[in-house]
């Protein structure tokens, strides 16, 4: 996608094709909700994990566990 085109989607001075932000999301990392809509999709997991995470004290567990997820997150 050359600049000037983004440049153009940004001013509002041509609208995207839905390829465009389909390809624009997969570029980003992001979704194509989030584009459109600025909306994040919850994941249903995130609040446990983080309420677990906040009931670790020790920093160096908190972060084993951290990296312990992460791992788990690569293999799968």
């Amino acid at each position: 996608m050359k600049k000037n085109t983004i440049c153009r989607y940004e001013k509002d001075e041509h609208d995207i094709p839905s390829s465009g932000i389909v390809a624009l999301a997969k570029a980003l990392h992001t979704t194509t909700n989030y584009l459109l809509m600025g909306e994040t999709e919850e994941d249903p997991w995130a609040e446990d994990v983080m309420q677990i995470l906040s009931e670790i004290k020790d920093p160096a567990m908190r972060k084993l566990a951290i990296d312990q997820l992460k791992c788990i997150a690569r293999i799968s």
